[in-house]
Parts: C-alpha cells; structure tokens; sequence
C-alpha cells in the first residue's frame, strides 16, 4: 500500500544509535525532522546531560505520518468483537509501517548503527514484539541480526508527567524547578526514576553497546 510520509526520517552519517519514537506530531509535521517540539527539546536536554548531542544519533518513528488528533492508537489499530472478548489489531496501515521500519533498519545496520533506542510501547512493539514499556524502560536486548535494543520512556510521556495536573497545581517537580521551568537536578532526578538510570548512565550503556559489539 502506498504510504503518506509527512516527516521522513533523519539518517545522521556515521551515527550508530537510532532513536524510534511513535510518529511525528504538529511541530515535526510543520519543520519536516523527527523530535523537535517540546518533547524533542527535552530529549535534546536529555541527551546533552548524557555527553550526546543531536548531531550524533538518528532519528526516526514506526509511523512517518502525524494520526489525526495525534491519536495513534485510534488511526491505527481495529477493535472488534469476538465472542465477548474485545481484539484489537493492528491495521494493515500500520503492519505496513513496521514493515517499512525493519527495511530502513536493515540499511542503516549496513551503515554501520549498533543501538536503536525504543520510545514507547509503539517503538518497542514494532521492533521486538512486545510491550510494557514502563515496566520494562532501562532493560537492554539484542536481535538476532545483532542490533542491540534499548527501552526507554518517550520524552512526551516524561513532559506530560512534568506538567501541571488538572487542577492546576504545578507538580513536586515543577515547584522545585520554578515558573522558569524543571531545573537540571529535577529533570535528572526524574529521568532517573523514570527510565531506571540517570542519562549520563544511559548514555554510558548506549557507548558501551557500541564500542564493545561482543558485550554478552
């Protein structure tokens, strides 16, 4: 099937960790890259408190086209009854967007990346067949055609959590940082909670996946 790209991919030449997120929102639509609204400037503040920059990983979604109302999962799953269990699949849009990942995957592996690092359940899915991404953020595999994967939460779930609650108290989070926003020690703090390792840990493992492809 043919399949709408509204922001394709970004291969950085010689950069051997991938990151996979979900699919591109308004703000990555609008500029044409991957990560660049505020979730994307906080993984950039992420990746920056890990000794990594930008510059330095590629980028890419399971879905290179923004779901209407940013509702993946109601653009790209079915639920039907059967029997009196609910199913839900995914549509054949959506198999064709996996598909479409492990052949750009394929290629960039013949490029030389060693590590993809899977944003969310939708990422994880799409590379290893599973989900459970929270119970699971921090943990490390490696596929049979050798690529290492690791789980982490999407920076939009981190940004979400660091908002204010409905009713209108800022978060403990919040407080600390200021109206200015979350201060570095809280936002490391956090992330730590979050993915179970702070991101210079995780930026160390992602190095370590690297420069070691024998690592058992």
């Amino acid at each position: 099937m043919t399949l709408q790209v509204d922001c394709p991919p970004t291969w950085r030449p010689g950069a051997q960790i991938v990151i996979v997120g979900e699919a591109p929102g308004a703000d990555e639509v609008r500029l044409g890259e991957g990560f660049v609204g505020q979730a994307g400037r906080l993984l950039d503040k992420m990746l920056t408190m890990g000794g990594l920059s930008r510059d330095e990983v590629s980028l890419t979604n399971v879905a290179q086209r923004r779901p209407p109302d940013d509702d993946f999962a109601a653009a790209l799953y079915t639920t039907q009854l059967v029997g009196r269990k609910r199913v839900t699949e995914p549509t054949p849009e959506l198999l064709s967007w996996r598909w479409h990942l492990t052949q750009e995957l394929a290629i960039a592996r013949a490029k030389g990346v060693e590590v993809a690092v899977a944003c969310g359940n939708e990422a994880l899915d799409a590379l290893l067949g599973i989900r459970g991404i929270a119970a699971r953020r921090g943990s490390v595999w490696r596929r049979e055609d050798g690529l290492w994967v690791v789980a982490m939460l999407p920076p939009a779930a981190i940004l979400h959590a660091l908002m204010p609650t409905r009713s209108g108290d800022a978060s403990p989070i919040q407080a600390e940082g200021g109206r200015g926003g979350v201060s570095d020690r809280k936002l490391r703090l956090f992330t730590e909670a979050a993915n179970g390792s702070t991101p210079a840990a995780q930026a160390a493992l992602l190095r370590d996946i690297v420069g070691n492809p024998f690592r058992p």
